[in-house]
């Protein structure tokens, strides 16, 4: 399987494609569950910790970076940055092929809305199902980034 994350600090959208068919099995969207622990390692730790894992041998996860939209936001950026390198370090550990990428290397600078409309115009009708009708756009960029991995988005 590979699984494709779009790490955030509160929320995180993921994806989990068959290997074998490239095919889109699941999707959705972690939040954190705690106020308790809203920064820091136990935060990025809860959520990261409920990724589906069973069977996943590639990770594919975006990564930050920083841009002249970004640039004041320096802090969060690290921290999100930290969440990516839990996500990317937890599956390494058990064996799987990990790859982070920076959101311009896949989608370029296109809107969210944009990314949303390439990813629905790729997925086949039995694929577009499996996604919550409430999906985020964090959804859709792990979805993209699943797609991406394969290069066909």
């Amino acid at each position: 399987m590979l699984l494709a994350v779009d790490p955030g600090l509160a929320k995180m959208g993921f994806a989990l494609f068959n290997s074998q068919t490239r095919r889109l099995v699941s999707c959705g969207l972690l939040r954190r569950r705690s106020r308790l622990f809203s920064r820091g390692a136990a935060a990025w730790l809860d959520i990261v910790d409920r990724l589906p894992r069973e069977d996943v041998a590639e990770v594919i996860v975006e990564t930050m970076q920083v841009d002249r939209r970004t640039r004041g936001k320096a802090a969060d950026l690290l921290e999100v940055q930290a969440v990516a390198a839990c996500v990317l370090a937890r599956f390494h550990w058990r064996g799987a092929h990990v790859v982070g990428v920076i959101p311009r290397a896949w989608k370029g600078s296109a809107p969210k809305s944009v990314t949303r409309a390439r990813v629905e115009a790729t997925l086949s009708p039995e694929e577009l199902k499996l996604i919550p009708h409430d999906a985020t756009d964090d959804v859709f960029d792990a979805i993209g980034l699943g797609l991406y991995y394969w290069s066909t988005i």
